[in-house]
């Protein structure tokens, strides 16, 4: 499968308010999966339709306030028989406030470059001498 996002996702925790611009469904709760500075993932169990357009608010740890923003349904995962009813979207940005998309980005780009090198396995110097 060709990989079309022109931006690196980060995952990314947090909790989505949405809801249709053309109401067709009350506003609902999701969870956030990844982001990038085009769009997030998200995952829930309602059902939304690609190309629907939707209002959102997107609530993270690393802001302190609520992203609030726009954004069109460019894909949805339906859920298999083995699984429970989840399903997994992609919402493009139409509006949103850029800086402060880059805000979180850089912030998780920052906590996972502290995790990772919090997580580097120490070596032993004595390792490189060639005996």
């Amino acid at each position: 499968m060709q990989e079309n996002r022109g931006y690196q996702r980060f995952t990314l925790e947090g909790e989505v308010r949405l809801k249709q611009v053309d109401g067709a469904t009350s506003s609902f709760k999701a969870f956030l999966d990844n982001m990038s500075f085009s769009g997030f993932a998200m995952y829930s169990t309602e059902e939304l339709k690609v190309g629907s357009l939707v209002e959102f608010e997107l609530v993270t740890p690393l802001l302190d306030e609520y992203l609030p923003g726009r954004g069109k349904v460019r894909h949805m995962t339906l859920p298999n028989k083995y699984t429970a009813k989840i399903f997994t979207f992609g919402v493009e940005f139409t509006e949103v406030n850029q800086d402060k998309v880059t805000y979180i980005l850089k912030r998780q780009e920052q906590r996972l470059a502290k995790d990772k090198i919090k997580n580097k396995p120490q070596s032993n110097p004595l390792d490189f001498i060639p005996y």
